[in-house]
């Protein structure tokens, strides 16, 4: 075989952007790395092509499969349960397993889901491209050994990047591939050849004297990944795993230091994967770049900001106050609102309290590859999705518990994305609170309050030369005495105002100026 292994390592393994107001935002980003080949005989080498590559794509349907069971609980929503759809869809047929596949089948699959009314949506946010060689230069022989190139690539316009996403029916991928253009049509036949005689001797033989252990040890692991994937095509509908070779030697740092994701398997289950190579051919070699947004620089400045007071009431029915955060972190896995009701008659009995996430999805409308020329996209080429997740419904029992009533909703469903305003993706989220009445002829009362879902760094993970403005700022007392004492909590600032829309009251035209804040 002429190519032992070809590897590309990145520095940082991850792109962070901070945004918000407690930052100082950069809209620009260097990515370094170098391209690794080895080889065990030489070759005619003219180019190698390393390129940086971001797709948002989508899953556009016209027939949604949804149990009658969902609609009448109300919990799911639009396509809350990933488990009605292929593997394939759930991973936008752009896995490394679904790579893998013989080329007959996976134009049948395709087939199959364009004949179910399965189809993708795709759009190029990101595109960057350079030489490690110099152009228009001659094919120059490389030795057998291990031989390095660097890259740098200049990323602009960072703030307009959406972070990476792995969802059922949306994804947001970053990928980094380093291409091989070999001298000659004649040169990359003799070296195909090399690598088919080489695979057929491995195969009839255990014992490989030419090869190191570690690249021996890794392509055994692959094949070994292929023809499971091969055997268990047609008989199983789970998601197929990625094959997790990292194509790198034991001693490379790189691998060891990349930064762990999750995505979503089927059933409701996440297994955590490194960000590996999604395909490894003779002569091209990719591996995904993850991307990630964060508001904050850490979650302590999170929990310390000012919260936000909601008031409104029903006229002669109950009086109500909100006492909530702008953001709900991922990381928390929960959010949590502190709320007061108070009736206004002794007729007047809240039964329940119902509480859930609403996230609004909107996409194309219509499928195929989303050209550059047609951005912005019209208000009548996209649909809108709304999503109802993390339905709780808190009993309350004694009436005495209105007065301090917390309420949270789960941020730990698969289901629930991070806020993204990209041109082909838009993912935004509420808090809806719905009040139940013990007098059924008494009308429900909605409430609906704007939340953004975020992320913070890990730790360890900062803003790197993104200098924060709360830095200079000295907080005192922890999150318990913010809820109890309430010495943060103030009204929505003029800013916030002019983006949140209308107050959420149900009725709004209400002055409620001289009724004071109960938490104050």
């Amino acid at each position: 075989m002429s190519l032992v292994t070809l590897n590309i390592h990145t520095e940082p393994d991850s792109i962070q952007i901070f945004g918000g107001d407690a930052t100082v935002p950069e809209d620009t980003a260097t990515l370094r790395g170098y391209v690794e080949l080895r080889l065990t005989r030489p070759v005619q080498l003219k180019q190698i092509t390393v390129q940086l590559e971001g797709v948002v794509r989508s899953i556009v349907c016209s027939d949604i499969p949804r149990s009658q069971e969902e609609d009448d609980k109300g919990v799911g929503g639009f396509l809350s349960d990933s488990r009605m759809w292929p593997s394939s869809i759930l991973y936008n047929g752009r896995s490394s397993s679904f790579e893998q596949l013989p080329l007959m089948d996976r134009l049948s699959r395709r087939a199959l889901h364009a004949a179910q009314g399965y189809s993708t949506a795709t759009h190029t946010v990101l595109r960057h491209r350079t030489l490690c060689l110099p152009e228009h230069q001659p094919a120059k022989s490389i030795n057998a050994g291990v031989t390095r190139w660097p890259f740098i690539i200049h990323i602009d316009n960072l703030q307009q990047l959406p972070p990476s996403l792995h969802r059922p029916l949306h994804s947001v991928r970053y990928e980094v591939s380093a291409k091989l253009q070999l001298a000659s049509f004649r040169e990359k036949v003799r070296v195909t050849c090399w690598n088919l005689s080489f695979r057929l001797a491995r195969r009839s033989s255990k014992q490989i004297p030419s090869l190191d252990a570690a690249a021996e040890h890794d392509s055994e692991l692959v094949d070994d990944e292929i023809q499971a994937r091969r055997s268990s095509t047609h008989g199983s509908s789970r998601s197929m795993s990625v094959i997790s070779s990292s194509r790198c030697s034991p001693e490379d740092d790189t691998c060891q230091s990349q930064h762990e994701y999750q995505r979503q398997q089927p059933g409701g289950t996440r297994k955590k994967l490194k960000p590996n190579y999604r395909s490894h051919r003779l002569f091209y070699i990719a591996r995904s770049l993850p991307v990630y947004r964060h508001t904050y620089a850490s979650l302590q400045l999170l929990v310390r900001q000012p919260r936000v007071r909601y008031r409104g009431c029903r006229q002669e029915v109950i009086r109500y106050e909100v006492n909530m955060r702008k953001h709900a972190c991922l990381q928390q896995g929960k959010f949590e609102a502190l709320c007061h009701f108070e009736p206004l008659s002794a007729q007047v009995t809240v039964s329940s309290v119902t509480v859930y996430l609403e996230q609004t999805e909107k996409y194309p409308l219509r499928a195929g590859k989303i050209e550059d020329s047609e951005i912005p996209l019209d208000e009548d080429s996209m649909v809108s999705r709304i999503r109802r997740l993390s339905r709780t419904r808190h009993t309350i029992t004694d009436q005495e518990q209105l007065c301090r009533l917390r309420l949270s909703v789960q941020l730990d469903s698969p289901q629930v994305a991070q806020d993204i305003d990209a041109m082909s993706l838009k993912i935004s989220h509420r808090l809806r609170m719905i009040v139940h009445f013990e007098d059924r002829s008494m009308r429900k009362m909605s409430l609906s309050f704007p939340l953004e879902v975020i992320t913070v760094p890990q730790s360890g993970r900062g803003p790197g030369r993104m200098s924060t403005l709360l830095d200079q700022v000295v907080y005192n007392g922890t999150d318990e005495e913010d809820e109890e004492n309430g010495p943060n909590d103030g009204l929505p600032s003029y800013r916030d105002v002019l983006h949140e829309g209308p107050p959420p009251a149900a009725f709004f035209d209400d002055d409620l100026s001289h009724h004071p804040s109960v938490f104050v």
